[in-house]
Parts: C-alpha cells; structure tokens; sequence
C-alpha cells in the first residue's frame, strides 16, 4: 500500500513512482483458494474487495476524500477504483 503525489491523470506512466508514502509490508494477505490460481482473478478479486469496503467500510471515508484509489502492480496491471 503506498501513497502517490500525483494520480494516473498527473502522470499516465510513471505516476505509482512519486511514492510518499509506503507501508513497505504485506498489508493483507488472501489465500490463493479464495483468490484463485491466475493472477488475473486474484487481480479481479482484490478490485472487487476494494469497492465492497469502499461501499460500506468502517473508514471508506477516508479513501473517498482522496483524488483517487486504485489496485494493481507495481510492473503490471492497474486498475482505477475510485
């Protein structure tokens, strides 16, 4: 989980590398019999994790007073939640 200083809009390539804040941790962990064996439904399961809290998580307003909340890796797929 990291925090950025500028979104996909500010920086379409390089934007997730104006980190300014990390975590540096696995924040959470789910089990590949939940997520599945591709990374593709576990990239699609995370994405729907995101927005089920975002709906009604205990601190969703926290994350919506951001300018944007997205999933992804750090080389790879990302994916704009909010």
């Amino acid at each position: 989980m990291i925090g950025s200083s500028t979104t996909p809009e500010d920086d379409e390539d390089d934007w997730v590398c104006d980190e300014i804040y990390s975590i540096y941790e696995d924040f959470f962990i789910i089990k590949k019999e939940i997520a599945g064996d591709s990374w593709e439904y576990g990239f699609d399961f995370s994405g729907k994790l995101v927005k089920k809290y975002l709906e009604d998580g205990k601190y969703s307003n926290i994350f919506k007073r951001k300018n944007c909340l997205d999933i992804g890796f750090v080389d790879g797929d990302i994916d704009i939640i909010y």
